[in-house]
Formats: C-alpha cells, sequence, structure tokens
C-alpha cells in the first residue's frame, strides 16, 4: 500500500462513501446533510473540510502556479 503525504478526497455521493461531521459543526460552518464536500489530508498539517465548490476555485489557483512555472 503506497503512502501519500497530501490527499486530497472528493465525496460527491454521500450515500457512497460517508463522513459523519457532528451537527453542532456542520451548524458553525453551514453544511447540510448530504452535502457533497472535499477533504484535503496533509500529514503535516492535518485535515481539512471544504465544501465542494471551494474545488473550483481551488483548481483554478492549481492552474495558476502550473502556468507560472512554465
Amino acid at each position: 500500500r503506497k503512502e501519500y503525504d497530501l490527499l486530497l478526497l472528493f465525496a460527491r455521493n454521500p450515500g457512497t462513501r460517508q463522513i459523519v461531521i457532528p451537527k453542532e459543526v456542520r451548524k458553525m460552518f453551514g453544511f447540510q446533510p448530504g452535502d457533497s464536500v472535499l477533504l484535503l489530508a496533509d500529514k503535516g498539517q492535518g485535515i481539512a473540510i471544504q465544501p465542494f465548490e471551494f474545488a473550483e476555485e481551488f483548481w483554478n489557483q492549481v492552474q495558476m502556479q502550473r502556468e507560472k512555472k512554465r
């Protein structure tokens, strides 16, 4: 099994892959039951859960960084 330092996981279909987020935390951050999320996991920095809409902005930033390197 391969180890990773950084994982990006997309949970688009909550019926097949579920993450249980406590009600108080969902309320604090505006998540609704069944929302799709982006899970960012980094060994050094921990785990972040973002609304799936964050993915579009995230990938735009990745593309901009890739273009700068060219």
